[in-house]
């Protein structure tokens, strides 16, 4: 009788938290989705990359990128550096909506690292208006070339733009 009472507990306790985890998997997906049909979010993606002007799920859960010309593209498809702009504009997106709008801090450890180098200047242009905007900023980087137009375009922000070296 008790193990029977025990091996039963269990079995409902797993059912529990099999059934919640599916009910938080639902909500998050239907998070997921809003924010996929935000606005901004197009915004960012076309400011950051250059090229893509939408993002999309398919039933099938497939992320499919469109861009200017209306040629469609899935997320896995994309190289390294296109793929990490794409999902640092759904970073920025979110979080923004996620703090109503409110700025805030973001950390970035070689986010463009991957990125070719005719559209960083793009991406930092993105990220020197989001302090602009009134975020903190801070991109850690080993890249000095990435350095290097930090350096230039943090010249816009005045004594706003710091800069420091670990040596």
């Amino acid at each position: 009788v008790g193990e029977y009472k025990t091996i039963t507990a269990e079995i409902i306790g797993k059912k529990c938290v099999h059934d919640a985890l599916g009910e938080a998997r639902e909500d998050e997906n239907a998070h997921i989705a809003e924010n996929l049909r935000d606005p901004q979010l197009n915004l960012d993606l076309l400011a950051l990359t250059g090229r893509y002007r939408n993002l999309a799920r398919t039933q099938e859960g497939t992320m499919l990128l469109r861009s200017r010309n209306d040629d469609e593209f899935p997320l896995s498809m994309l190289s390294t550096g296109a793929r990490e702009q794409v999902m640092n504009a759904l970073r920025l997106t979110f979080a923004s909506k996620a703090l109503g709008g409110e700025s805030a801090f973001l950390l970035l450890d070689d986010a463009f690292q991957h990125s070719d180098w005719e559209r960083r200047p793009r991406m930092i242009k993105y990220v020197v208006e989001l302090a602009r905007q009134g975020w903190q900023v801070f991109y850690f980087t080993m890249d000095k070339h990435i350095r290097d137009q930090f350096c230039e375009a943090g010249q816009e922000l005045g004594s706003s733009f710091k800069y420091e070296a670990l040596e």
